[in-house]
């Protein structure tokens, strides 16, 4: 259920122009930003990879309509998971159930709403929606590779990512393994209440 916060909407993707808009964002971000990617892979400005498919995609939308940010969850990806294109298999040697294990990825926020307050408003939404998400997935941990500062923004916010592996230079970035009890997260909050 989309929620209000300020002149913003946060939301799961309601229909393809939305959809649109979340690719249009990583696409500035990931080649525009961080040179991660080159642009010219993405002659229509979306930025699109093989894990979308199988992946749950939570955004805030503006009062314009655009997309301020956005994450996405993979699940049961048969293709495998973005972290292992930095540190190759993890979920196994983690000791996690691969398929109550899930990723998220693509955790974006546009540079002019990249403050205090927005951040926290669209982290507590984020909550609520991985808690509800991968209770119905049947997903207990989820896994990612942050920078150091999105790691400290998270820990702040009250998500307990746990490194559990050495850090690794990618894409010119630090990036940690971390993983995510969905239980520790979530006791206590939407997962227990149910959808309202």
């Amino acid at each position: 259920m989309p929620t209000q916060w300020n002149k913003f909407i946060f939301t799961t993707p309601r229909d393809a122009d939305e959809y649109e808009k979340i690719y249009r964002l990583r696409c500035r971000i990931v080649c525009d930003e961080d040179g991660f990617k080159r642009r010219e892979l993405f002659p229509d400005g979306l930025e699109k990879d093989r894990y979308d498919p199988y992946s749950d995609f939570f955004a805030a939308f503006d009062d314009k309509e655009e997309a301020a940010a956005c994450v996405r969850l993979v699940h049961h990806s048969p293709v495998g998971y973005p972290i292992e294109e930095i540190f190759g298999p993890v979920i196994a040697p983690a000791s996690l159930p691969e398929e109550r294990t899930g990723e998220f990825s693509r955790v974006f926020v546009r540079k002019d709403c990249r403050n205090m307050a927005f951040t926290h408003a669209f982290f507590d939404a984020v909550k609520v929606w991985y808690c509800r998400r991968s209770l119905e997935l049947g997903l207990d941990w989820t896994v990612s590779a942050v920078e150091w500062r999105l790691l400290r923004l998270l820990h702040l916010y009250g998500y307990p990512f746990e490194k559990f592996s050495e850090s690794r230079l990618y894409a010119g970035k630090m990036r940690f393994p971390v993983r995510l009890d969905r239980h520790r997260l979530c006791e206590g909050s939407s997962e227990k209440r149910g959808p309202e």
